[in-house]
């Protein structure tokens, strides 16, 4: 029997698992009961925020830096005195 942390290999050895295939491994020992919740978890982290901007809001930046050099927007300070606030 091979060890958790280690995969057979066809000529006989083992050699230790990536991350990717103790996950793998992990997802197909799951109970039938808990594989909805583990693809919403998965899920969830494949589409985790890695930090880039992509294209609509850099074009959105874009879009609001030149409103502020139209002068089209002001200082909330303004805004709520303006209104009262």
């Amino acid at each position: 029997m091979v060890p958790d942390n280690l995969v057979a290999q066809p000529d006989g050895y083992t050699s230790p698992m990536t991350t990717r295939e103790r996950i793998h491994r992990l997802v197909d020992e799951l109970p039938e009961h808990a594989t909805d919740e583990a693809l919403a978890l998965i899920s969830e982290l494949a589409q985790a925020d890695d930090g880039r901007l992509s294209e609509e809001e850099i074009a959105a930046l874009e879009e609001a830096d030149a409103a502020i050099a139209a002068g089209q927007v002001r200082p909330l300070s303004e805004a709520r005195r303006d209104l009262g606030l």
